[in-house]
Protein backbone atom coordinates (compact mmCIF):
# COMPACT_ATOMS: atom_id res chain seq x y z
CA UNK A 1 0.00 0.00 0.00
CA UNK A 2 1.28 3.43 -0.92
CA UNK A 3 0.76 6.17 1.62
CA UNK A 4 -1.10 9.18 0.23
CA UNK A 5 1.22 11.92 -0.93
CA UNK A 6 0.08 15.41 -1.93
CA UNK A 7 2.13 14.97 -5.12
CA UNK A 8 -0.08 12.12 -6.34
CA UNK A 9 -1.78 12.93 -9.63
CA UNK A 10 -4.32 10.10 -9.61
CA UNK A 11 -5.62 7.74 -6.94
CA UNK A 12 -6.99 4.37 -8.01
CA UNK A 13 -9.07 2.39 -5.53
CA UNK A 14 -8.27 -1.32 -5.60
CA UNK A 15 -8.67 -4.45 -3.54
CA UNK A 16 -7.35 -7.96 -3.53
CA UNK A 17 -10.16 -10.34 -4.49
CA UNK A 18 -8.90 -13.10 -2.21
CA UNK A 19 -12.11 -13.16 -0.17
CA UNK A 20 -14.78 -13.09 -2.87
CA UNK A 21 -15.99 -15.51 -5.49
CA UNK A 22 -14.92 -14.45 -8.98
CA UNK A 23 -16.24 -16.39 -11.97
CA UNK A 24 -13.89 -14.80 -14.50
CA UNK A 25 -10.82 -12.88 -13.40
CA UNK A 26 -10.40 -11.57 -16.95
CA UNK A 27 -13.61 -9.55 -16.55
CA UNK A 28 -11.81 -6.95 -14.41
CA UNK A 29 -8.94 -4.46 -14.53
CA UNK A 30 -5.76 -4.72 -12.50
CA UNK A 31 -2.89 -2.50 -11.39
CA UNK A 32 0.65 -3.72 -11.87
CA UNK A 33 2.80 -1.98 -9.29
CA UNK A 34 6.44 -1.01 -9.43
CA UNK A 35 8.13 -3.21 -6.80
CA UNK A 36 10.43 -0.42 -5.63
CA UNK A 37 8.18 2.65 -5.49
CA UNK A 38 4.87 0.86 -4.97
CA UNK A 39 3.31 3.16 -7.56
CA UNK A 40 1.18 1.86 -10.41
CA UNK A 41 3.39 1.02 -13.39
CA UNK A 42 0.67 -0.33 -15.69
CA UNK A 43 -3.04 -1.00 -15.81
CA UNK A 44 -4.45 -3.97 -17.64
CA UNK A 45 -8.09 -4.08 -18.62
CA UNK A 46 -9.80 -7.44 -18.88
CA UNK A 47 -6.48 -9.24 -18.37
CA UNK A 48 -4.89 -10.65 -15.23
CA UNK A 49 -1.36 -9.56 -14.39
CA UNK A 50 -0.10 -12.72 -12.69
CA UNK A 51 -0.67 -16.43 -12.30
CA UNK A 52 -2.31 -15.70 -8.93
CA UNK A 53 -4.99 -13.05 -9.63
CA UNK A 54 -6.57 -13.51 -6.20
CA UNK A 55 -3.61 -11.56 -4.81
CA UNK A 56 -3.45 -8.91 -7.54
CA UNK A 57 -4.71 -5.34 -7.14
CA UNK A 58 -8.16 -5.42 -8.79
CA UNK A 59 -9.57 -2.00 -9.71
CA UNK A 60 -12.99 -1.29 -8.21
CA UNK A 61 -13.74 1.49 -10.72
CA UNK A 62 -13.26 4.57 -8.54
CA UNK A 63 -10.63 7.15 -9.42
CA UNK A 64 -9.57 10.57 -8.11
CA UNK A 65 -7.75 13.08 -10.31
CA UNK A 66 -5.83 15.95 -8.74
CA UNK A 67 -6.22 17.92 -11.96
CA UNK A 68 -9.26 17.56 -14.22
CA UNK A 69 -7.03 18.25 -17.23
CA UNK A 70 -5.27 14.91 -16.65
CA UNK A 71 -8.58 13.07 -16.89
CA UNK A 72 -9.58 14.95 -20.06
CA UNK A 73 -6.12 14.53 -21.59
CA UNK A 74 -6.05 10.79 -20.96
CA UNK A 75 -9.61 10.29 -22.21
CA UNK A 76 -8.97 12.32 -25.37
CA UNK A 77 -5.80 10.34 -26.04
CA UNK A 78 -7.67 7.07 -25.63
CA UNK A 79 -10.42 8.14 -28.02
CA UNK A 80 -8.04 9.72 -30.56
CA UNK A 81 -5.90 6.56 -30.70
CA UNK A 82 -8.92 4.24 -30.51
CA UNK A 83 -7.49 2.41 -27.51
CA UNK A 84 -10.34 0.08 -26.72
CA UNK A 85 -10.80 -3.26 -25.04
CA UNK A 86 -13.63 -5.31 -26.49
CA UNK A 87 -14.73 -2.17 -28.36
CA UNK A 88 -15.04 -0.09 -25.17
CA UNK A 89 -13.05 2.80 -23.71
CA UNK A 90 -12.03 2.45 -20.06
CA UNK A 91 -10.74 5.07 -17.64
CA UNK A 92 -8.31 2.57 -16.16
CA UNK A 93 -6.84 1.78 -19.56
CA UNK A 94 -6.48 5.49 -20.34
CA UNK A 95 -4.29 5.94 -17.25
CA UNK A 96 -1.41 4.10 -18.95
CA UNK A 97 -0.96 7.25 -21.04
CA UNK A 98 -0.57 9.36 -17.88
CA UNK A 99 1.86 6.85 -16.39
CA UNK A 100 4.01 7.11 -19.53
CA UNK A 101 3.93 10.90 -19.12
CA UNK A 102 5.43 10.50 -15.64
CA UNK A 103 2.29 11.10 -13.62
CA UNK A 104 2.04 9.47 -10.21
Amino acid sequence: MVKYDKDMDVIIWTYKPNDIIVKNFNAFAYCKKDPISGLVAEIREKEVISDDPMNDEMIIGSFWFKNSFDFIDSAENTIKNDLTVNGEHYIGNSLNYLIKKGKK
